[in-house]
């Protein structure tokens, strides 16, 4: 792992890693990937392909295999590329 200051296994199977840059990175057993960089972005990749960012602000972008993407908002409302996938939380 190059640039890693720090890696450490959780006795739960996690993998975490310390960056230079001040990222951190989680590696769980099922497979899963999260990196949380210095701003507070979160970046997940998940084993079956998806991918999906969490910004400070509350929003989200998840990217899926098929190449279709969604867009979910902190007042909950969920939009694909040019329509709305679901209704705002009540």
């Amino acid at each position: 792992m190059d640039g890693v200051v720090t890696r450490v296994e959780l006795p739960d199977g996690r993998w975490v890693n310390a960056y230079p840059d001040g990222a951190v990175s989680v590696e769980f057993p099922d497979g899963r990937e999260a990196l949380i960089t210095k701003s507070g972005t979160v970046a997940v990749e998940f084993p079956d392909g998806r991918e999906a960012w969490i910004f400070r602000d509350g929003t989200a972008n998840v990217e899926f295999p098929d190449g279709r993407e969604a867009w979910i908002h902190e007042d909950g409302t969920a939009r694909g590329v040019n329509e709305t996938v679901s209704s705002p939380k009540r």
